[in-house]
């Protein structure tokens, strides 16, 4: 009994090994990929203010009443029109009155000379009107500073936005009244995390987004070496002037850096398990083996190759990869691609 159960468990080994010779592995069909050298880069999104180069705000540096304010806002102003008079009254009064000894001063001062030559008088009453022109000088300039601080007049050509005062009201010092603005470079500075210290360079690129999410190219003017009260890093970038950039906006900007050559993989071809990131290589035999990789930075749906596994030639299935396993014989598409292209 127990031989003829012996022989019938050869029988069957021997059926199952004929069926499975006559049946060989199905061969899968898949698309490799060439991998090849790409370009790589790293971004970072940082928002800034944009400010234009020539523009200035106007603070009220005197005290008083405004008794005028120009007709002209939200418009382009000629250098020199005036905007805004504070107390108009007291500037012409304090003006008129330093002009008046100023003029005084210099009459008496010429008079002393003229005295002197004739021996009327002696050298200490020319050092006395001396003195006092001097001083009368330096009062006369000062009379000016608050003639100009009372009388605020544009002090090139450019537009000015909205007066943020009305007439008769009463400003204090450090009051903010209006802007002047002219067609210039833009200005953004912006807050970097201390990690990209040393990783940002001022050789490295820089775009705004404007309005209409236009991207406007600019560079990288400088990056502090230290970190703020904050914690970061300031970095100022500067841009040409564009319509689609707004004095005062707040803007995203793409920085650029670290970039370099280095094998790509595609993002579709990395597989990843309990063991780590890995591709199917096609071997000469056109059978897959498991890779595992080390990767790096990822660029345009493609990723860095930093581990010496592979090299540039070597092929690795980009579609078909539901179908492959470890050791399966595949059928390599003829439309080859390359991983860098």
């Amino acid at each position: 009994m127990k031989n003829f159960l012996f022989l019938t468990l050869l029988l069957l080994v021997f059926q199952q090994s004929t069926l499975a010779s006559s049946h060989p592995q199905h061969k899968i069909n898949i698309i490799p990929e060439k991998i090849a050298v790409a370009e790589f880069y790293e971004k970072y999104t940082a928002i800034g203010q944009a400010k234009l180069a020539n523009s200035t705000d106007y603070f009220a540096k005197v005290k008083g009443k405004v008794d005028f304010i120009s007709s002209i806002q939200g418009n382009k102003i000629a250098k020199g029109d005036v905007v805004i008079i504070i107390d108009k009254e007291i500037a012409e009064k304090l003006k008129s009155q330093a002009e008046a000894n100023l003029y005084l001063a210099e009459s008496t001062h010429n008079r002393n000379l003229s005295l002197l030559k004739k021996s009327i008088i002696n050298v200490e009453e020319i050092n006395k009107s001396k003195a006092s022109l001097e001083q009368a000088r330096s009062e006369y300039a000062k009379a000016l500073k608050t003639y100009d601080d009372m009388v605020i007049k544009a002090m090139e050509d450019g537009y000015i936005g909205v007066i943020r005062t009305n007439i008769a009201d009463e400003v204090k010092e450090g009051d903010y009244l209006f802007s002047l603005t002219t067609k210039s470079n833009f200005y953004v500075f912006v807050e970097l995390p201390e990690i990209l210290r040393g990783k940002i360079l001022t050789s490295g690129a820089v775009s705004a987004h404007g309005e209409n999410d236009e991207a406007i190219s600019g560079k990288i003017l400088a990056i502090s070496d230290y970190l703020s009260n904050n914690g970061t890093v300031t970095a100022k970038f500067e841009f040409p002037y564009n319509d689609n950039l707004l004095h005062g906006a707040f803007v995203e900007t793409d920085i650029i850096f670290n970039k370099h050559q280095a094998l790509a993989l595609p993002e579709k071809a990395v597989l990843k398990n309990n063991q780590g990131d890995f591709v199917y290589v096609i071997t000469s035999e056109n059978k897959v083996k498991q890779v595992f990789v080390t990767l790096g930075v990822r660029t345009n749906n493609m990723i860095e190759l930093l581990s010496n596994e592979l090299k540039e030639g070597d092929m690795i299935v980009l579609d078909g990869l539901t179908k492959v396993y470890e050791g399966a014989e595949v059928v390599v598409n003829s439309n080859i691609k390359h991983s860098g292209t």
